[in-house]
C-alpha cells in the first residue's frame, strides 16, 4: 500500500474507480473503512469520499507477552 495525503501517488495495489464520476484517480484516505473489508478512498476528480473493499488482508499478530 502506498503512503497517505495529497501528492502522493494513486492506489498502485488496486485501483478503484469513483462510483461518482468513473475516474481511476483514487487515494486510500484510511486502511480501514465502516466495515472490516472495506477502506476509506478519496476520489481525486471529484473529491467524494467512498468505500471500497480492501485488496489485502494482512493477519494480525497479537502482541508478544511481555518477559517480567
Amino acid at each position: 500500500m502506498v503512503g497517505l495525503g495529497r501528492g502522493r501517488p494513486a492506489v498502485s495495489a488496486q485501483l478503484h474507480t469513483c462510483p461518482f464520476c468513473g475516474s481511476d484517480d483514487a487515494e486510500v484516505v484510511s486502511p480501514w473503512g465502516g466495515q472490516l473489508i472495506t477502506s476509506l478512498v478519496r476520489c481525486r476528480a471529484c473529491n467524494t469520499h467512498f468505500e471500497a473493499i480492501r485488496d489485502a488482508f494482512e493477519p494480525v499478530q497479537p502482541p508478544a507477552p511481555s518477559r517480567s
